[in-house]
């Protein structure tokens, strides 16, 4: 019984080290997204709706709404489907928010982690990861912020080769016994355009069927 008592506490304090924001340069990237995606558990599916207060920044200045659901079904499938948005402004908005991965049980799968090291999220120890997408297309690569208490993600940033960036600042909730965005501060920044979104969801519909076509590209 003594053995298994103190091997219990060798693997605890091993645990507790090694999530140590000062031992961040030893750590496995990739270890900390993909245990953030177990820590911070989602339904086997969802739907919500979601609400879009858009400031279009570039080319001229302009406020609009757009609505949208996005839906998610374990273990990375996600899609996110515009219901509405003025047509002249769809390109400045849908066209390159629609294909993100903006669920981050879906960054494993997607992403190879490089780098991580120790920063700061409003005051917050939280853990900085760069990332490549692991299939090649226009995104460079992208960052990563998880806070260090319970790798709660928080913060994330596509990159793209024509010099276009896109960067959400997560705040989350707890949904029954799950962790789910409440709201996204989001900026997108391209060559010809540039605008500035905060995004607050609606109601969850938990684990409901979701029909398979939903995920299919249009």
């Amino acid at each position: 019984m003594k053995t298994f008592a103190l091997a219990k506490l060798v693997c605890a304090l091993s645990v507790t080290l090694a999530m140590s924001p000062s031992s961040v340069s030893a750590l496995d990237g990739n270890y900390l997204l993909a245990r953030s995606a177990e820590l911070n558990r989602q339904p086997g599916s969802y739907s919500v709706p979601l609400h879009f207060a858009v400031h279009l920044r570039r080319p001229l200045p302009l406020r609009f709404s757009a609505n949208a659901t996005t839906y998610f079904q374990a273990p990375n499938k996600q899609a996110l489907i515009i219901t509405s948005v003025p047509r002249i402004l769809r390109r400045f908005f849908g066209r390159n928010y629609v294909g993100l991965d903006t669920i981050p049980q879906t960054w494993p799968a997607n992403y190879r982690v490089f780098s991580a090291k120790s920063a700061k999220h409003d005051g917050a120890a939280a853990y900085h990861l760069d990332a490549m997408p692991k299939t090649t297309g226009t995104i460079s690569h992208v960052t990563f912020d998880l806070l260090v208490n319970g790798l709660s993600p928080v913060g994330v940033e596509w990159f793209y080769r024509d010099g276009s960036s896109i960067q959400i600042t997560i705040e989350n909730q707890r949904v029954e016994r799950y962790s789910l965005p409440r709201s996204e501060q989001i900026r997108i920044t391209m060559p010809r355009y540039a605008l500035d979104a905060v995004c607050t969801t609606g109601p969850y519909v938990l684990d409901g069927p979701i029909a398979s076509t939903i995920f299919e590209s249009p």
